[in-house]
């Protein structure tokens, strides 16, 4: 595998010397992200197909990190990486020169980081460390924990154009919730909370596509969803972009492959159709088509 498809292959939360912060080469990014893992016991409102965390491996009795923790670690990282000996580590010495830019700092993990209980004070310290490194600050989430009060004016202080949350929006019928998603929840709660969370700060919608068996596993034909994200785009100011992607790591659910980069391109084709919310393409290797980091 060459070197720039290598880096982005390697999404562990686990690197030495730290227990919450870790690095990542992000095709999403296109650069350096430094992760925060909130939930290393892989705690999760949802179970979805694609999940590429192995929860059958995590110490489900691990605490959530201490605030204090993440803090000096996150700006450990940073010196880090700002120095350049980030890229002495195994895990990052094959990094392209193109990619060793550092480009964010990123809320997920291998559970729903929403969840975490002192997000709040979190994103309060976060937010002029992002100002001040030059970088964005992302939140990748599914939205559940989103809409504590206390997190209000927080997520109010994101920066539109540089600072987003990236909510989850792969089940666009219920069929879907219940294949993608392992829930029985009605499609109608979320897209109630979805609305919820997408008047709270910038925001851009992530859908994931993929094949199982060698078939398309949403049933929601791709310009229904246009039409659907039409009607948030004009009901939501703050949505910025959709990112449609598909998987780049191995799943723990068999049979499930990424699309190619020309069906990906294809099916976003359809999307954009009947949408004039600007779209990002991911596929397998990178971004195809919209910008790196947005």
């Amino acid at each position: 595998m060459p070197p720039r498809l290598q880096v982005f292959a390697d999404h562990s939360r686990l690197f030495p010397g730290y227990r919450a912060a870790y690095p990542v080469v992000s095709r999403r990014a296109q650069g350096v992200s430094l992760g925060i893992n909130l939930n290393p016991d892989g705690f999760c409102n949802f179970r979805c197909v694609y999940c590429q965390v192995p929860r059958h491996e995590l110490d489900h009795e691990v605490a959530d990190p201490p605030l204090d923790l993440v803090l000096e670690e996150i700006d450990r990282l940073h010196g880090e990486a700002a120095s350049g000996r980030l890229f002495a580590s195994e895990r990052l010495s094959a990094t392209p020169p193109e990619l060793r830019t550092l480009r964010d700092i990123s809320l997920s993990g291998d559970g729903e980081p929403s969840l975490y209980r002192d997000l709040g004070p979190l994103l309060a310290a976060l937010l002029p460390r992002a100002a001040a490194w030059g970088v964005s600050l992302q939140l990748i989430s599914n939205g559940a924990g989103l809409l504590r009060p206390e997190l209000r004016p927080l997520l109010a202080r994101l920066r539109p154009g540089r600072d987003r949350v990236w909510v989850k929006a792969d089940a666009w019928n219920q069929r879907d919730v219940k294949e993608i998603y392992d829930l029985t929840l009605p499609i109608a709660a979320l897209f109630k909370r979805l609305d919820a969370v997408l008047d709270l700060c910038p925001c851009w919608l992530q859908t994931c596509v993929f094949k199982s068996q060698d078939t398309l596993l949403s049933c929601e034909p791709p310009q229904r969803i246009g039409s659907a994200v039409e009607e948030l785009r004009r009901a939501h100011p703050r949505l910025e972009r959709l990112q449609i992607y598909t998987l780049a790591r191995a799943t723990f659910t068999p049979g499930l492959a990424p699309l190619t980069d020309a069906e990906i391109l294809a099916w976003a084709g359809e999307v954009q159709s009947r949408t004039s919310l600007p779209l990002q393409v991911c596929g397998e290797h990178g971004v195809l088509s919209g910008p790196a980091q947005g």
